[in-house]
């Protein structure tokens, strides 16, 4: 026997559903219209573009995964001019008008990624007030308008484009959006320049919001992407990725008049996809890089558990970052396919790699290693000195410092009848520089030292004792490789040409204490086996 309670409860529900299923039944009748922009050219001044053209192919493909849009209804536009632009709108408003006239509604969605300044869009050597470009997409016959501008610049890591303070990039928001449902986004404020990523190969925002619409702005976990939550996560985002850089802090704006209409949803997630669905169950930053192509990286804030992201189908290799340590897994995603990575399915990548790699908020690792030692005879007469080699590494971005000790032992080839005991000890001291490649799982470096050894050579002769301690300058140029083995732990060995320049040494033959005078230098070879531990 049903409660009120209960009674109230089932008829929400019901009509949840009910409600449910009139938005998608409403999703799929709206015609949606985009019209993509992408100019890496702008006016002879401007610092070329990398990836304002690429931008729009990754738009292109972002709409007809999540968004509902046909191919055959979006218009991509690459090193177009101003000219081209505006005829562009023009015929796509005219192809809207046309298809409308039965009824129904339209979305027009229009994007521009390229340079822009002074109120004015630089498109290969022509341009495109902002007034005039967000007029021709408010006379469209579509009930809701949508245009987002990234107008960026090129720099160093990540490029400004133009590279110079120009007047401040405007479009007049509080002046012309007065038309019912139209929206601008906006990648920076006035003033400020947009910034576009050799990491993530994409202008910052732009990458941002695509994610958004894949599922990362999905604030209230209904499936459904709101214009609101794409832009909220994109902003915040770009935020964090521009406020290292050496341009500066990157604010997105976002004003609209939608009169009275609800936040439009931009992707909805529970549609059916050819592309598959990855979720994070655990909150943290996230980078997935395509294996085998040059397709589109998305970087990821996820944070809430068990965040979905809608992906093309592929291979993929997932890092998780963390402040000090880098986890990582490679997934394979298959059309409509859905997959959970968590935390504990993946693997750490050694704490050297990842600072090398500017991957996580630590500037430096550092740890112990031990290996064995070996270096050829410092005089003739001499066995090969046979030791140990004890080492902490301070691993930074690009430099790795060694300090390194190191002891060892030989002896005589051959001893003379009088001679009772003869030790050859030494006790090294040097600071070794490495630069080190990451050549897939294996780090290799060139490597020079320079430090000092203090021998002691005590003979015991049957007429006496004689002990001799020469200090020694040693050098060395070689290479060093490692190998991780897992947990921080990795395989290290080494392969130097040295030099010991000290006193001259007595020979099997001539036991006598060591001479006085300087010798120019002994050249010989010193090789390590060992184990390091980075954290």
């Amino acid at each position: 026997m049903f409660s009120r309670r209960s009674a109230r409860h089932a008829l929400a529900l019901s009509l949840s559903c009910v409600a449910l299923c009139a938005s998608q039944d409403v999703w799929a009748a709206v015609e949606r219209y985009a019209l993509l922009v992408g100019v890496n050219h702008g006016h002879a001044r401007d610092v070329p573009l990398q990836y304002a053209e690429s931008d729009v192919d990754a738009v292109a493909e972002t709409l007809e995964a999540v968004g509902g849009y046909r191919s055959d209804r979006i218009v991509r536009l690459k090193n177009a001019n101003a000219t081209e632009v505006r005829n562009a709108l023009m015929d796509l408003n005219l192809a809207m008008q046309r298809d409308m006239r039965a009824g129904g509604e339209g979305i027009l969605f229009v994007y521009y990624s390229g340079h822009g300044s002074g109120g004015e869009l630089h498109m290969n050597g022509t341009s495109l007030g902002t007034d005039e470009f967000s007029k021709l997409v408010r006379l469209s016959p579509a009930k809701l308008k949508l245009l987002m501008l990234d107008a960026c610049r090129a720099g160093a890591l990540t490029r400004v484009k133009g590279g110079r303070q120009v007047e401040p990039f405007q479009i007049g928001l509080s002046e012309e959006l007065r038309n019912e449902g139209f929206a601008v986004i906006t990648s920076s404020a006035a003033g400020e320049d947009a910034q576009e990523s050799d990491a993530l190969r994409s202008s910052v925002f732009s990458h941002h919001f695509l994610a958004a619409l894949r599922g990362l702005g999905d604030a209230n976990r209904d499936q459904l992407v709101t214009l609101s939550e794409a832009y909220a996560y994109a902003y915040a985002q770009s935020l964090r990725t521009s406020m290292t850089t050496v341009v500066g802090m990157q604010h997105a704006t976002f004003d609209y008049d939608l009169r009275g209409r609800a936040d439009p949803v931009l992707a909805d997630l529970q549609q059916p996809s050819v592309q598959g669905e990855l979720t994070f169950v655990d909150v943290g930053e996230y980078l997935m890089v395509p294996v085998g192509g040059p397709g589109p990286l998305v970087e990821a804030h996820v944070r809430e558990p068990r965040t979905r992201l809608r992906l093309a189908a592929g291979t993929y290799t997932v890092r998780m970052r963390t402040p000090r340590r880098i986890l990582e897994a490679e997934v394979a995603l298959t059309s409509g396919s859905r997959l959970d990575l968590a935390s504990d399915d993946m693997r750490p990548l050694p704490p050297a790699l990842a600072v090398r790699k500017g991957e996580v908020a630590a500037t430096l690792v550092h740890g112990p290693s031990v290996a064995g030692a070996l270096h050829g005879p410092v005089a003739p007469g001499f066995s090969p000195t046979l030791g140990a080699q004890f080492g902490w590494a301070l691993e930074f971005a690009h430099i790795t410092l060694v300090p390194r000790l190191s002891f060892g032992r030989a002896e005589p080839l051959r001893v003379p009848d009088q001679v009772l005991s003869h030790r050859l000890t030494e006790f090294g001291f040097d600071l070794a520089a490495l630069y080190v490649f990451d050549l897939g799982p294996v780090s290799v470096a060139p490597l020079a030292a320079l430090g000092t050894t203090l021998f002691s050579q005590t003979v015991e002769r049957t007429d006496g004792t004689r002990v001799a301690r020469p200090l020694a300058l040693v050098s060395s140029v070689g290479v060093w490789a490692s190998w991780p083995l897992g947990l921080g732990v990795s395989l290290e060995t080494s392969a130097e040409l040295t030099a010991f320049f000290l006193r001259r040494q007595p020979d099997a033959q001539d036991l006598a204490p060591v001479a006085s005078q300087p010798e120019s230098g002994v050249p010989t070879y010193r090789l390590s086996l060992g184990l390091g531990y980075r954290y």
